[in-house]
């Protein structure tokens, strides 16, 4: 009697084994760690009381029913996550791959912040293959960012130049106005060749240029004056901008600039620096009425590119 009570007892714990394991969830990483300790307690319970023959087999071929379902669930996940895994892989090269074909970077930066988007998107990818993708993303990422900041760049000089002849031009018909030129017939031929500016830049010396012409057929003494009264409020303001902007003015200047600079550094504190300011006063520079040397337009030519960024 005893010891049927015991085996009655003992097949209970076995039933309860048998519970576990097919509790155990086949994708968790203690997966193995508890199917190994189950059956580690089924061996010592077996050797520790055996059962009836005809009812330890039946236990045994329920609780190895469940362990080989829970091998064969896993290795199904396994294969699952691997498949997984392989899309990931294709998704990220697609993503690599249309880096590397772009060509116009007008989009560049959309085409960067999708493709960061998409890539964190995609899940992980088969080990082997990871250091490699990774590699080639970085790369392609790299190779775009450089194609824009070329084109950036080239896209700079490009509105430098077409400054330095729009300003050239608009001094030229001041020049003329002042009797320091010849007066000429071809200004809007010549403007229109110039390639357009931002609109604020163009809109002010197309301004000044017609001002110019209309005074070489009019009022000529009365803008002549205007011109060379405005050369010191010129220089002054240029000299301010430059401050500003970080741009070197020139060692002749260096006196001039440091008198200027606490004036500009106690205004900035006092108001705060606004974003756009240094773009607006380069403007209103431009829109200034004044006779200018060759020195005044290359600070000003030299200074633009700055400006450029700054309003970038």
């Amino acid at each position: 009697a005893p010891l049927s009570q015991r085996r009655a007892e003992e097949a209970v714990h076995r039933e309860e084994l048998i519970a576990q394991v097919q509790a155990i969830r086949p994708q968790d990483r203690h997966a193995l760690d508890a199917l190994r300790a189950a059956q580690e307690h089924w061996q010592q319970a077996a050797k520790a009381l055996p059962l009836e023959r005809k009812q330890e087999q039946a236990l045994w071929q329920r609780f190895r029913a469940a362990c080989d379902e829970v091998f064969n669930r896993r290795k199904e996940s396994a294969h699952a996550a691997d498949a997984e895994r392989r899309e990931h892989q294709h998704a990220k090269e697609a993503i690599c791959a249309r880096l590397e074909a772009v060509e116009d970077v007008a989009n560049a930066q959309a085409i960067l912040r999708q493709a960061a988007h998409d890539w964190h998107a995609a899940g992980p990818v088969p080990r082997a293959n990871e250091a490699k993708l990774e590699k080639r993303y970085h790369a392609a990422v790299s190779a775009l960012q450089q194609k824009l900041e070329q084109v950036r760049r080239a896209a700079s000089v490009a509105q430098a130049s077409a400054l330095r002849d729009k300003l050239r031009l608009v001094l030229e018909a001041e020049q003329a106005v002042a009797g320091e030129g010849s007066a000429r017939d071809d200004w809007d031929a010549r403007w229109q060749a110039i390639p357009a500016l931002p609109k604020e830049f163009d809109a002010v010396l197309s301004k000044r240029l017609a001002a110019a012409r209309a005074a070489l057929e009019g009022d000529r003494a009365g803008y002549a004056a205007a011109l060379q009264a405005g050369r010191d409020q010129l220089q002054h303001d240029l000299l301010k901008l430059e401050i500003l902007a970080g741009v070197d003015s020139g060692a002749e200047f260096a006196r001039d600039r440091l008198k200027l600079q606490v004036e500009v550094l106690q205004s900035s504190l006092k108001s705060g620096q606004k974003p756009g300011t240094q773009s607006t006063q380069f403007r209103d520079l431009l829109a200034l009425p004044a006779l200018a040397d060759a020195r005044t337009v290359a600070r000003l030519e030299h200074l633009y590119p700055r400006i450029g960024r700054e309003r970038s």
